[in-house]
């Protein structure tokens, strides 16, 4: 999937606009998909949510998406360094791995609000 449409679906899927990969690196996206995905899996009132989160702030968050995995028995590890530090490589090729990763996990399809066909 392109940049722009993985932003799509994200932005479609959590009711929210994205238009960058880099706002990705907050890991609040991750996290919420995740406990759309598996209710319960992570205790959102622990997530650091703001507008400006430093990078302490979304290590702390991309740790509650790791621990989450852990207890999933999801083997991946979350490259939160990388992603922390606004890497858009890694934080590209962790958003693509994630869309496959909910697609394999959790089913069901999404209207593009661009162009109203349904995508998986």
């Amino acid at each position: 999937m392109s940049r722009s449409a993985l932003m799509s679906w994200v932005s479609c899927l959590l009711k929210v606009k994205y238009t960058e990969v880099g706002e990705m690196v907050t890991g609040v996206p991750y996290c919420q998909m995740m406990a759309h995905m598996f209710p319960g899996c992570i205790d959102m009132r622990r997530l650091k949510v703001s507008q400006y989160l430093d990078s302490d702030e979304c290590i702390h968050n991309l740790v509650l998406l790791q621990d989450a995995f852990r207890r999933l028995g999801i083997d991946k590890a979350v490259p939160i360094e990388s992603i922390a530090r606004n890497s858009f490589k890694a934080s590209l090729e962790f958003l693509q791995w994630f869309k496959k990763f909910y697609d394999k996990s959790y089913s069901i399809e999404w209207e593009d609000p661009m162009g109203g066909q349904i995508l998986r």
